[in-house]
């Protein structure tokens, strides 16, 4: 007998334990009490193992296991986040690991870059004429969606025109 999953381990979400090689009239039957094939059980935050046996009549036929381990999403970090205010208009320039990074500032500002595989990306090319308090937010996503956003501010203090 052989278990196999269809789907992807997020947490929380529902996936598929399928099993082959239990004869048909043959039931299968789970160590969390549950019993048939498909199994259709959410994923928890932690790694759980699960058992499944085919009996068949009075004869237990045969058994597996697996282990259902929710897929983590890599953590997103600030490398730098910095300004160069010795020309008009601000310079803005930073770096980190993730995915979605997210420029705000005054007035309205965004300035975004959305990357399919999360990575340790460079953000040139943004611009401030504004002074004022801006945030950098980093998000680093998989399949199971994204993780914690992480911050870093840092003010701007000269007005372009």
């Amino acid at each position: 007998m052989s278990i196999s999953l269809a789907g992807i381990l997020c947490q929380g979400l529902p996936t598929s334990l399928v099993v082959t090689g239990c004869p048909a009239g043959g039931l299968v039957q789970w160590s969390n009490g549950q019993t048939g094939s498909p199994l259709v059980v959410k994923v928890g935050s932690s790694a759980t193992v699960l058992t499944g046996s085919c009996s068949s009549g009075s004869c237990n036929l045969t058994s597996g296991s697996v282990e259902l381990r929710p897929r983590p999403v890599s953590p997103a970090s600030i490398t730098s986040f910095l300004t160069d205010e010795s020309a008009c208009p601000v310079r803005l320039v930073g770096r980190g690991q993730g995915s979605s990074f997210v420029v705000t500032g005054p007035g309205g500002y965004v300035f975004s870059n959305v990357y399919q595989q999360g990575g340790n990306y460079n953000l040139d090319g943004m611009t401030a004429k504004q002074p004022g308090v801006y945030t950098l937010t980093v998000t680093n996503s998989n399949e199971c969606g994204p993780g914690e956003p992480v911050r870093q501010q840092l003010s701007v203090n000269r007005n372009c025109p």
